[in-house]
């Protein structure tokens, strides 16, 4: 609902030439992909000259849904092969150490896919994880 009033205020507030980019951003946020749409835009927070989305800020949604879609598989196949908690710690190790390299060298030379991309967020959605398997 609230993609769709923001598309629809925008057609009455904003210029025509940006009611087609907002709607994009509506597309891409309502299928979980806005994450990508800003990545591959190159969407900077600190880039003012460029006129912000409405929608800007369900881009972690998008990387949130993302994740919540992988995880759950990655952690079932890590666990059917081994114990439960071997398997998850497993699990969360691979994870941990395939996303922490692109979340410190993309910060450098692609700050906008550092932000917007799971690679690059993976290591702190999972990081809450030990813990879980830890209390278990």
């Amino acid at each position: 609902m609230l993609i769709l009033v923001t598309v629809v205020a925008s057609t009455v507030v904003l210029s025509p030439l940006r009611v087609g980019e907002v709607t994009k951003d509506g597309i891409a946020a309502a299928l979980y992909t806005s994450n990508l749409r800003f990545a591959f835009q190159a969407t900077d927070y600190l880039q003012s000259e460029l006129p912000p989305s409405p929608l800007r800020h369900l881009w972690s949604l998008g990387v949130e849904e993302q994740f919540y879609l992988l995880w759950p598989t990655l952690l079932i196949l890590a666990t059917r092969w081994s114990r439960p908690r071997l398997g998850a710690g497993l699990a969360i190790g691979a994870v941990i150490g395939a996303s922490f390299p692109p979340d410190v060298g993309l910060k450098e030379r692609a700050a906008a896919s550092a932000l917007h991309l799971l690679p690059a967020r993976a290591v702190q959605l999972v990081s809450g994880w030990p813990l879980a398997v830890l209390a278990t």
